[in-house]
């Protein structure tokens, strides 16, 4: 899911590809940010930052 937060898809598109509902990409979302808490991460453009910077995603 993070690669989809990565290229910009909404909560309801990235349900729809996941075949999920937004509510739990909303779940999920939260637990990404819990996961990378740690380093400050409360939001979607800091967790994609985060996620680059130690190497899970490509700019």
């Amino acid at each position: 899911m993070l690669i989809y937060l990565h290229l910009g898809k909404t909560n309801r598109e990235i349900a729809q590809l996941l075949s999920i509902s937004p509510d739990t990409v909303k779940f999920h979302q939260k637990g990404i940010y819990q996961i990378l808490q740690v380093s400050g991460v409360r939001s979607r453009a800091k967790a994609i930052e985060k996620a680059v910077k130690v190497g899970l995603l490509t700019a």
